[in-house]
């Protein structure tokens, strides 16, 4: 019923969701995370967004859920995952799909935006998600929930993932 997508970093797999959303007529509730501008050191803060919400419109701080030092460092902030992540998942609920765009390993102190997806997975609303290729105790729980499928996203299979996934989401039946 879950489909989330994982893989190599900036191998298209935002890019899938936000081609499957482009073309679907239902309700749709979740989030996306996006970097801000670049900062001198290389880095940059990590914003959560409404799923709704223009990027333009998300670089704000109160959406700002953890920072990038450098090119390769991250540094998480939960009591912002907690409250910014939660409250977006809550809000999700009663709509036709909820999208997570993207769950990692930035989130694994946040044990309340933790539990907000657990309870999604556990729901009947349809995800669409995308998840790093990390282990953590939480990325495991998403990774093998049993309500949820993980395809791997290549630059050789992404049109083909791209048509799965609009099955799954356009026919949930077809999940």
């Amino acid at each position: 019923m879950h489909l989330f997508l994982t893989g190599k970093v900036r191998v298209g797999k935002s890019t899938i969701v936000q081609q499957v959303l482009q073309e679907y007529r239902g309700t749709v509730g979740g989030f996306r995370t996006i970097l801000g501008p670049l900062m001198e050191d290389g880095g940059s803060d990590v914003f959560m967004i409404d799923i709704n919400e223009s990027k333009e419109l998300g670089c704000r701080p109160e959406n700002r859920v953890a920072r990038r030092i450098g090119t390769t460092k991250y540094e998480g902030f939960p009591e912002a995952f907690d409250r910014i992540g939660t409250a977006l998942l809550r809000a999700a609920q009663g709509k036709d799909l909820i999208v997570m765009d993207e769950l990692g390993f930035m989130e694994s102190e946040a044990h309340e935006f933790q539990q907000a997806v657990i309870d999604c997975l556990d729901g009947t609303i349809p995800i669409l998600g995308v998840v790093k290729p990390a282990s953590t105790p939480f990325l495991e729980q998403v990774h093998k929930h049993f309500h949820t499928t993980l395809m791997e996203v290549t630059e050789q299979n992404r049109e083909h993932v791209l048509r799965e996934a609009q099955e799954r989401v356009f026919h949930p039946q077809y999940a």
